[in-house]
């Protein structure tokens, strides 16, 4: 059986291949479900006082990613994750996944990096899907992009940027952190990505003023690919942080027999961009495990936050 085109949608469809995996389709043509093969890819940024950076998890050739990892290394409440999105890039010919930061207005000296990862699969190319807010001075956004009709969430991300467009493998792209990415999350049906952001002290009418725009991301599959395919949440805060804490860590595990397939991320702190996103990845290169970590900026203020926590997760 060849491969299966999905038609461009509003939605801003960039990558349109879905693979039916000959072997599992049967003499009725109904495709049985199977757990794909799973390969875990990193990159890291080089560790200095550069900003902002990028660091690319690529897969390797013949696999296609899901969902990605994000981590930043070094100066944490002063640098934050501002991007971090699965796509297929055409000039480098491959599956990837990108991950931007950023340092905050007053910069610092001190190192840093940025950690890419990609779960990559030669079992299915899913459908990538984005949804743009609109590209403005508006201080708060939220956006979402919904999988077509059958299909569900198995990978997902963001993009925050001072540029139009698609997201892109361009790390100027990056707006300072005068906007902050608050994170994504997916619903508990797995059939909607949303993204949110917000300028520092937005919800004061203190914003930045510039054009940015956030852009969710879906990459959506059919679940027969993906048996056990399942969602497991976790929240940190909701009122049990202390205006003193800087630091939120939340992390979640899926069942016995379960791995992960990709995972979100996103703070809720009333619109004011005090709380930067800083890690979202595996615990201690656990393949069923996910941990999230922000950080609260100290020159920007005492906000309380709620950290959510998000992974998808498919049988081993």
């Amino acid at each position: 059986m060849g491969a299966r085109l999905t038609r461009r949608t509003s939605s801003h469809l960039y990558v349109v291949v879905l693979l039916a995996i000959a072997a599992s389709i049967g003499s009725t043509g109904v495709a049985e479900a199977f757990s794909p093969a799973v390969q875990f890819v990193e990159t890291v940024s080089a560790y200095n006082s550069v900003s902002p950076k990028m660091a690319i998890a690529m897969c390797p050739f013949g696999k296609a990613v899901l969902g990605g990892t994000a981590v930043i290394t070094g100066q944490e409440g002063q640098v934050a994750i501002q991007s971090a999105f699965p796509k297929f890039d055409i000039g480098l010919a491959r599956y990837v996944f990108v991950v931007k930061a950023t340092e905050d207005v007053s910069g610092t000296a001190g190192s840093w990096s940025v950690t890419a990862g990609a779960y990559c699969t030669n079992s299915v190319v899913p459908a990538y899907y984005t949804q743009p807010s609109g590209f403005d001075s508006v201080p708060i956004k939220s956006v979402e992009v919904t999988c077509p009709e059958d299909m569900r969430v198995v990978g997902m991300g963001a993009e925050l940027t001072t540029v139009p467009g698609e997201p892109a493998t361009l790390v100027g792209t990056t707006p300072p952190l005068s906007v902050v990415l608050k994170g994504f999350s997916v619903d508990p049906d797995l059939t909607t990505v949303t993204a949110e952001a917000t300028e520092v002290g937005a919800a004061i009418a203190d914003g930045w003023g510039g054009n940015w725009q956030v852009i969710a991301v879906a990459a959506c599959a059919y679940p027969v690919y993906f048996d056990g395919l399942e969602l497991m949440s976790a929240k940190e805060g909701g009122g049990g942080l202390t205006k003193a804490e800087i630091e939120s860590r939340v992390d979640i595990g899926c069942p016995a027999g379960k791995k992960v397939i990709a995972a979100g991320s996103k703070n809720e702190e009333h619109d004011m961009g005090q709380w930067y996103l800083d890690r979202l990845s595996r615990y201690n290169a656990v393949t069923n495990r996910i941990v999230g970590e922000a950080f609260r900026n100290a020159e920007l203020g005492t906000v309380l936050m709620t950290q959510y926590l998000y992974a998808i997760c498919t049988d081993n």
